[in-house]
């Protein structure tokens, strides 16, 4: 799964993206590095896409990324992260 921000840039790459309620929760991803700071605020609208098409728009999405591993090129990488949104919709 890719996740994009509105202008189509990749904000991270998934193995799986789960959602219940407001709650969502990503394993096995990489983030792209200028991704990080809009990620963390709450303020990022993100369209899910998989197998090329896009399956979920999340609005006001916040994610908490732990134990994971910084990239030298300034990514980071973990096996899980948890967040909240404020709107799902359908693309």
């Amino acid at each position: 799964m890719t996740l994009l921000d509105l202008r189509g840039r990749v904000l991270a790459y998934a193995h799986t993206l789960s959602v219940h309620g407001s709650t969502v929760g990503v394993t096995g991803a990489t983030f792209a590095p200028s991704s990080l700071n809009r990620l963390a605020t709450g303020r990022a609208r993100v369209t899910a896409i998989s197998a090329g098409r896009p399956v979920l728009v999340l609005r006001g999405l916040r994610l908490r990324m732990h134990a994971g591993v910084e990239l030298p090129e300034g990514g980071w990488v973990c096996e899980a992260a948890v967040g909240t949104f404020s709107a799902a919709e359908k693309p």
